[in-house]
């Protein structure tokens, strides 16, 4: 009888650990989607503020910073683009599972 009071409460055990992974396992995924969600409403607003500066200065070509090896620091639009985006988006609430 113990043996079996034991087999059970092991399987019990098992599946609260499958359960809880499986619970792990969601709210992971949903993290992740709500990060990727917030990282393309991140992206989509800067490429509107770099639209908008390349109307204005008529810049040809803008190029991330890693993309080159070494320019001039007048053209680097980082710090600008930094504030105007703070300005549109203040804020971003991930809307987490």
């Amino acid at each position: 009888l113990a043996a079996e009071v034991l087999a059970e409460e092991r399987r019990k055990f098992e599946e609260e650990v499958i359960a809880l992974q499986r619970e792990v396992r969601e709210r992971q995924q949903g993290m992740e989607q709500a990060y990727a969600e917030a990282i393309a409403t991140v992206r989509e607003n800067v490429i509107a503020i770099l639209q908008n500066l390349v109307e204005q200065r008529g810049i040809d070509v803008v190029l991330p910073r890693s993309g080159y090896l070494v320019a001039n620091r007048e053209l680097d639009l980082t710090d600008e683009i930094l504030g105007e985006l703070n300005q549109v988006l203040p804020s971003l609430t991930l809307d987490l599972p």
